[in-house]
């Protein structure tokens, strides 16, 4: 029951960072890579807890489960502190977490990372393989950020905007910087990011269907 409409309600201006998400489980986990997180889940169907801190995440483990064929236990999380201090106190299992959220704790230890979620491998963990490259061919999710503004803003407004921020994503600094969380500077058109969310409502739609996901 929201009070707004994520297409009509905003006028998009541009994406601004695109990153992928990481699947990561409690160190004391006896899986150390994908097909291993399958076999326990598959040995202890809807045992494992898995934390998301977002609905697009959900969708996204959704989508994932259906494709190895396993079932886990969903536990919701209103941010990603809260999901993660969870997970490195095991009373998770498993995490899908965007990289720059959860990757330092991987760095540090107390967490296992098993994979990345887009099609290509992360700039700042390259030893990290993709869940395509182990089995699932076509699975490909990111965390994106972008800017709206309300509808109805004045088209000069929104082009300046756009025209701000695409200097500031292309600023080296600023490239260099996202690089260092895996995450990717990008400035979308106001018609391409406007195409874009549209694509992923369908896309998303049509997932939490076949999952039987309600709004809660």
């Amino acid at each position: 029951k929201l009070g707004y409409d994520p297409v009509t309600s905003f006028d998009p201006v541009s994406m601004v960072a695109v990153q992928p998400l990481l699947i990561t489980v409690h160190p004391g986990l006896a899986a150390k890579t994908l097909g291993e997180l399958v076999q326990l889940a598959k040995n202890q169907p809807g045992q494992l807890n898995y934390g998301t801190a977002g609905s697009s995440i959900h969708l996204a483990v959704e989508q994932f489960n259906s494709l190895a064929g396993i079932r886990m236990n969903h536990i919701a999380y209103k941010g990603s502190a809260p999901a993660i201090t969870d997970l490195v106190g095991g009373q998770i299992q498993v995490l899908f977490d965007p990289f720059s959220s959860i990757y330092p704790q991987v760095a540090a230890g107390k967490a296992r990372a098993l994979a990345v979620t887009t099609d290509k491998r992360a700039s700042a963990a390259p030893q990290l393989p993709t869940v395509a490259e182990q089995g699932y061919a076509g699975f490909d999710v990111s965390s994106w950020q972008g800017i709206v503004v309300p509808a109805g803003t004045p088209k000069s407004v929104v082009q300046r905007l756009h025209r701000g921020l695409a200097n500031v994503m292309a600023s080296a600094e600023v490239k260099d910087k996202f690089a260092q969380y895996s995450a990717m500077a990008v400035a979308t058109s106001p018609e391409e990011f406007s195409a874009y969310i549209k694509q992923e409502l369908v896309r998303w739609k049509k997932v939490a269907q076949q999952a039987g996901v309600k709004p809660e």
